[in-house]
């Protein structure tokens, strides 16, 4: 164990001891959370901070990149045959980050090919010269494709 990840174990140990109720504790840890996550998102191991109860009130970045996934991470403190124990759960998420993202470019489709109607219609010309004006007026203006095409949908909106 790292000196640095030593004394960040004996600041929460210390801080846990320290509390009495189990409120003060959540609220200990959530405030360790705070003052340490910044610190901790540094570390290349992963790092995660708990209440007394056993849910997580703080997970580090590396969580992800050490996985490679985007991960949720949930807990729960169970009685085992008379035990305490912490049941950790770490679920993938990535494939709802991928349908989320995949809704996302669909939503910007849909709008970019508004405004290329938009622009076909009001100029008389084709979807693929209006698309090659709407690509113009991105680069031109440093904005994404999308931005500019929700500005056409906006202006037609208030033109009419």
């Amino acid at each position: 164990m790292s000196d640095q990840n030593a004394l960040v174990k004996l600041s929460v140990d210390q801080f846990v001891r320290t509390s009495s109720s189990r409120q003060r504790k959540k609220s200990v840890a959530q405030k360790l959370a705070k003052k340490y996550g910044p610190i901790l998102d540094h570390f290349s191991d992963v790092v995660f901070i708990t209440d007394e109860e056993g849910y997580f009130v703080f997970v580090n970045k590396a969580s992800e990149q050490r996985t490679g996934i985007p991960i949720f991470i949930s807990s729960n403190l169970i009685d085992l045959w008379g035990k305490k124990i912490i049941q950790g759960i770490f679920r993938d998420i990535s494939k709802e980050k991928m349908i989320s993202d995949l809704k996302g470019e669909l939503e910007a489709r849909k709008l970019i090919n508004r405004a290329k109607a938009i622009i076909a219609n009001h100029y008389k010309i084709n979807d693929s010269d209006a698309m090659r004006l709407l690509q113009k007026e991105s680069r031109k203006q440093s904005r994404k494709l999308q931005e500019v095409a929700q500005a056409v949908i906006s202006s037609k909106f208030i033109l009419d």
